[in-house]
């Protein structure tokens, strides 16, 4: 992905000056001396910054004097700015013939500029940098992530497709700015955290007026708000589950409340009452709340719902939750997957592994493109044992789904006192073939067990231990 630098600044003149401050600080680390900016050149020209760079021969030091050009334009550079500049180096060398030409451009130079740039820069007298070459410079000044990391810190917190990862360089400080397909923006600092009010009141002004980006987005306050309205939406979902008649809404907030963390129990009932007309598995029948009948509700999607943004452990332990992963579920899911075929010996154990790993039914009701991609909806592949590899390779997802979620410490109370799996036992048998001569096997048997910890200051805690061999 490309990355565009935003230089920022109050005006024109300030967005220059933002660029040769920059400019200054890169000439510095890279080991040049003498810097200054604004300095009156031969024949009477004005030069961004000069400095100079020293060799050393012998006893003595060869200096070479670089005179840099930087310009901020929000447009590439154009034939005029690139000859006026080509001038300027030539007044310089009659001078000092070791002087060196540096042209600094933001957005670039225009066809024109880079044909004369490509005949002239063998005689390395003159060097150009434009947006690539600066923004590499500056993530090595600031030893800033690559773009993939910030990519992956985006997708922990919001959903919404990057359009564009660029950096803005004010003040002596550098920002990550992160536009999105659906419309608007959000800020970093240069070490991908949110920035504080402060930081966002100096920038944003500066941005709006700099460029085209508009409606900044908070993802980690965003982020909160959108898993706390989905943590009270499932809290309400999984008291309706257990009722066998309607409540009415203050019967159903007092419930949620009572099941809901501290953080999650103040809410109003307009904000309450603003969740539930976004469930579409909740109805509303003059004024009393329960969910709609079993048989409208289409279960694929109703769990795919459960497994959205939060999943309160609670409802994982309801007993509509577990009732209705059945074999017919199993059934839909096999369709979901392009009718992959589940012999039939093995459809019990899908069925529980469905039921007792979260991660296992939130694999398995979405459709896996590593098995789709090579079927038709209809279930049809090239050979059959592609068809049986496709049946396999599900298996193992939904099994190594079940392993992971036994290991992870967030489910182990569900595990122990919900669905009361106290131990596992896992047999692994590693054959290694080098050549058909030389086979090796290596077996390994964990036995996991899960147990509380007694004793006050441990508040009855689950944890997961391993037997210890014999």
């Amino acid at each position: 992905m490309n990355i565009k630098l935003y230089i920022l600044g109050a005006n024109n003149d300030d967005k220059g000056s933002q660029l040769e401050e920059l400019t200054t600080s890169i000439l510095k680390r890279q080991g040049y001396r003498n810097i200054s900016t604004n300095a009156i050149y031969s024949g009477g020209s004005e030069i961004d910054a000069i400095a100079t760079h020293t060799n050393p021969l012998g006893v003595s030091e060869i200096e070479y004097p670089i005179i840099c050009e930087c310009k901020a334009h929000n447009k590439p550079i154009n034939i005029n700015d690139w000859l006026k500049f080509i001038g300027k180096i030539y007044l310089a060398r009659f001078n000092k013939p070791q002087t060196i030409g540096l042209m600094i451009a933001l957005s670039g130079a225009n066809g024109n500029v880079i044909g004369s740039y490509n005949e002239i820069k063998k005689h390395e007298f003159v060097h150009l940098i434009a947006n690539d070459d600066l923004v590499s410079l500056l993530i090595e000044e600031f030893s800033l992530s690559q773009p993939n990391y910030i990519e992956r810190y985006i997708s922990q917190y919001t959903s919404k497709k990057i359009a564009e990862i660029g950096l803005i360089y004010y003040s002596k400080c550098v920002y990550w700015v992160v536009n999105f397909i659906e419309g608007g923006f959000t800020l970093l600092t240069h070490n991908v955290d949110t920035l504080n009010r402060g930081n966002l009141d100096k920038l944003l002004p500066l941005l709006y007026s700099n460029t085209t980006f508009s409606n900044y987005i908070d993802i980690q306050a965003e982020y909160i708000a959108i898993n706390r309205r989905s943590t009270i939406d499932k809290l309400a979902l999984s008291i309706l589950m257990d009722e066998e008649q309607a409540l009415s809404i203050e019967e159903l907030m007092r419930k949620t409340q009572n099941v809901a963390t501290d953080s999650y129990q103040d809410f109003s009932i307009p904000e309450f009452t603003s969740i539930l007309i976004e469930n579409k598995f909740i109805q509303n029948n003059s004024g009393m709340y329960s969910l709609i009948p079993i048989e409208d509700i289409d279960f694929v999607e109703f769990y795919r719902y459960i497994f959205t943004n939060t999943v309160p452990l609670r409802i994982l332990s309801r007993d509509l939750y577990l009732r209705m992963i059945d074999g017919h579920l199993l059934e839909k899911i096999c369709t979901v997957q392009y009718c992959i075929k589940i012999p039939e010996e093995k459809k019990k154990d899908c069925v529980f592994l469905l039921q007792h790993s979260p991660s296992a039914l939130s694999y398995a009701i979405n459709e896996d493109k590593a098995i789709t991609r090579y079927r038709s909806p209809n279930g049809n592949t090239l050979a059959t044992n592609i068809d049986k590899g496709h049946t396999d390779w599900f298996l193992h997802k939904i099994i190594d789904a079940f392993i992971q979620d036994y290991h992870n410490q967030a489910l182990h109370e569900l595990y122990l006192d919900d669905y009361n799996i106290s131990s596992i036992c896992i047999n692994l048998v590693l054959e290694i073939v080098k050549d058909k001569d030389d086979k090796r096997l290596i077996n390994d048997r964990k036995e996991l067990h899960l147990a509380h910890l007694a004793g006050e200051e441990y508040k009855n805690q689950v944890v997961l231990i391993s037997k210890l061999p014999e």
